[in-house]
């Protein structure tokens, strides 16, 4: 009897215990729901906030640059200094700007005129205000790059792997576009299809209007295909008349292919000029650059060819360009 006594009072402690264990597990339990609460109302709180800011973002870049051309010194540039301003101002609506400082450029006003002490430039570069619908169809209107081939887009550091540019690049399709843009990717089986069409009041035209009624046009497909380790194929067409009544057409092709640790990279375009002095010309240009990455070290080598006009006999220019880039991260 004293023996089921003793068993009987374990069984109550042992079952008062369990009760007070379970209370302070869910003592505890609730302790952290709410926390987890007020963490999450914090960071709702922390978002909202942030979205009422603008993401500021950029890139700069300095050189020093040796030339065994006449003329040129051996010399430091302080090149760009590129500013990004970005604003997801709803889910579907955003404002991208991009500001250049191009050669540390000093300006100071005196008697109404600018007085500088360097050719510098500062340039708005990008400014869009977008509305993405889906990724088959989004819109834009504002200053965007010209989609025309890999280099007008992928010029910024590190997606360009030498400081220089390519000869014909921004002397036959221009370098911005004021105006209005839809893009969109589709796929197409194994192949990804990327498009742009574009309107706007032409090169050579400031923000501020269109010297003339006419308006550009153009248009860019670019394919990613499922071959090599990368392969992609873009052409590239312009149109627009100029002040001068001089109508310009303009086609371009490129490719950007990778196998393994060799890369590719290579644009061709032609200008096909129409002045209504009668004067026809045409202005050509294509470059080929190879790279060949070693880890964070990218051996590289560009061929380029311009020809500024076809009318005359002794204007081709050539480059041959032999680079190191280490990429530190």
């Amino acid at each position: 009897m004293k023996k089921l006594f003793v068993a009987c009072l374990a069984a109550v402690f042992m079952f008062l215990g369990a009760n007070l264990l379970h209370a302070e597990e869910r003592k505890s339990a609730d302790s952290i729901a709410e926390r987890v609460s007020v963490i999450e109302a914090e960071r709702e709180d922390l978002l909202d906030r942030l979205n009422k800011l603008v993401e500021v973002s950029g890139y700069v870049d300095g050189e020093f640059v040796m030339s065994d051309q006449a003329g040129k010194n051996n010399q430091f540039r302080l090149h760009h200094l590129s500013l990004f301003f970005k604003k997801q101002v709803t889910e579907q609506w955003r404002f991208f700007s991009e500001i250049e400082f191009e050669d540390a450029p000093f300006l100071e006003a005196s008697d109404g005129e600018l007085d500088g002490g360097s050719d510098g430039k500062l340039f708005v570069e990008v400014m869009t205000i977008e509305y993405l619908y889906n990724p088959r169809l989004n819109a834009s209107m504002g200053r965007f790059l010209t989609p025309a081939g890999i280099w007008s887009i992928e010029h910024y550091p590190p997606f360009a792997a030498t400081q220089e540019r390519p000869l014909h690049i921004r002397n036959i399709f221009p370098q911005v576009t004021d105006g209005l843009q839809v893009n969109g990717t589709a796929n197409l089986g194994d192949t990804v299809a990327t498009y742009y069409l574009y309107a706007g009041n032409g090169e050579g035209n400031a923000g501020s209007g269109d010297n003339n009624e006419d308006k550009s046009m153009g248009a860019r497909v670019k394919f990613k295909l499922p071959l090599l380790t990368k392969l992609e194929l873009g052409l590239s067409g312009f149109s627009d008349t100029n002040s001068s009544d001089t109508e310009k057409i303009a086609y371009g092709a490129d490719i950007s292919a990778q196998w393994r640790n060799l890369r590719f990279q290579g644009e061709y375009a032609l200008g096909d000029y129409d002045s209504a002095t009668g004067t026809d010309y045409q202005r050509s240009g294509y470059y080929g650059q190879f790279i060949y990455g070693l880890g964070n070290l990218d051996l590289i080598y560009r061929y380029d060819w311009y020809e500024p006009s076809d009318e005359a006999d002794d204007d081709q220019k050539t480059v041959n360009t032999a680079a190191i880039n280490y990429h530190f991260t």
